[in-house]
């Protein structure tokens, strides 16, 4: 075998533990309060977007398979740029960290996080993500998914601060989140909170539903 896959086999065995990456996230309707447009949101934390990307999501019914991760929830979702190509993903989200990176179908990419969402008066929530992720096609549907009737459009405004995503959700809802993914250290999480606070003072409530919750209320 070659030594370089036989050391990335065994380095995805090693125990994972805790990630060193982390990204840290807060989600608000805008019709509930708060600024509405990323124009405010920069106006109030004084950014600026440097790149805008567009999307269409749509999430897929995937069946459990005893082989993944205990305790797990599990999403998968197809995502197409506004330009063309598309890319899947299939994530693996619970509360404790996962003790292999092995669990991945062969041929996806293999990413490993902690995901910090913020809600009201400092409280956060946080969940352990393990995603692979494909362009290929053909690996996706070896998974046999079902994919939902509806779609999410996406609008990203990346910044040198802080990340935007502007969703349209299924039935009309729209979720404003903004994020930053950077090392998993106390003090960025503190610096990213003091963007939660600023935006909890403008009036933003924080969203208890979860962007895939949303993404797959479909009645058509």
């Amino acid at each position: 075998m070659n030594p370089g896959i036989l050391l990335a086999a065994l380095v995805l065995e090693l125990s994972a533990g805790e990630p060193a990456t982390a990204e840290y996230a807060f989600r608000w309707n805008p019709k509930d309060g708060g600024p509405t447009t990323v124009e405010d949101i920069h106006r109030i934390l004084g950014g600026k977007t440097k790149s805008v990307k567009e999307f269409a999501v749509r999430y897929h019914q995937v069946a459990l398979d005893k082989k993944w991760p205990a305790g797990s929830d599990v999403a998968f979702r197809e995502r197409t740029k506004a330009d063309g190509g598309t890319d899947y993903r299939l994530k693996f989200r619970r509360a404790t960290p996962f003790e292999s990176l092995g669990q991945c179908p062969a041929g996806m990419e293999v990413s490993y996080e902690k995901d910090v969402s913020f809600g009201a008066a400092g409280a956060t929530r946080i969940v352990y993500s393990l995603s692979c992720t494909t362009a290929d096609a053909d690996l996706a549907r070896s998974l046999k998914t079902l994919p939902y009737p509806c779609r999410s459009e996406v609008v990203r405004h990346e910044g040198k601060k802080y990340r935007i995503e502007d969703w349209k959700l299924p039935g009309d809802e729209r979720l404003l989140e903004i994020s930053d993914k950077s090392e998993n250290e106390p003090a960025n999480q503190a610096r990213f909170a003091t963007i939660v606070e600023r935006l909890l003072r403008s009036g933003a409530k924080p969203s208890t539903t979860s962007k895939t919750d949303m993404g797959t209320r479909c009645t058509e």
